[in-house]
């Protein structure tokens, strides 16, 4: 009977420990990626509209609002990312993107308060884990965006679709640009 109650507490102690390390290793995770994305905008894949964007642990959207539009619903300016229980919290603000004309260039202008809940595989926290789930709900930096917005957008900045480079699994995308760079005028 004694050491049956022994035996109980050390497993109640490692079990502790191990929730308590497993803790820890949540709040590293989200410093280090909070490091990396506080103030940077990233592009969501599909556009989804709403202030509260809740995705499963394959990148899939569970919560939030159909598809929008690469100008209005795409870019999020990151301001703060934690990790909850079984999820990797971003919060940020959505970036409104407007063609200047005079200047020829895209510039973000701050619009509404966004949250976005990714689910972990089975509330794990690992670093090399999350960067993968992130990039099922964000473009990579090495996706160019005009190869996934309408055709009729990137005439508009003198880009007219996308040209693919390669084969197979490992072909990368990159913008086709317009050899007489003529503008729509809208």
């Amino acid at each position: 009977m004694k050491f049956l109650l022994t035996a109980l507490l050390l497993v109640g102690a490692f079990s502790l420990r191990a929730a308590r390390a497993s803790g820890d290793d949540r709040k590293k995770v989200a410093h280090t990626l909070e490091g990396e994305l506080k103030a940077q905008t990233v592009v969501l894949r599909n556009y989804y509209r709403g202030d509260r964007l809740e995705y499963d642990s394959n990148g899939q959207l569970k919560e939030g609002g159909p598809p929008g539009t690469w100008t209005l619903d795409g870019h999020v300016r990151v301001s703060k990312v934690q990790m909850g229980r079984d999820t990797l919290e971003i919060y940020g603000n959505r970036e409104f993107m407007a063609f200047d004309l005079k200047t020829k260039a895209w510039a973000a202008l701050p619009d509404q308060e966004v949250t976005i809940l990714i689910g972990t595989p089975d509330g794990e926290a690992d670093i090399a884990a999350e960067r993968k789930l992130l990039l099922k709900v964000f473009l990579s930096r090495d996706e160019e965006t005009p190869c996934l917005i309408p055709s009729y957008w990137p005439r508009m900045y003198g880009r007219v679709g996308c040209v693919r480079e390669g084969s197979g699994a490992g072909r990368r995308t990159r913008p086709k640009r317009d050899p007489n760079g003529s503008e729509l005028d809208f």
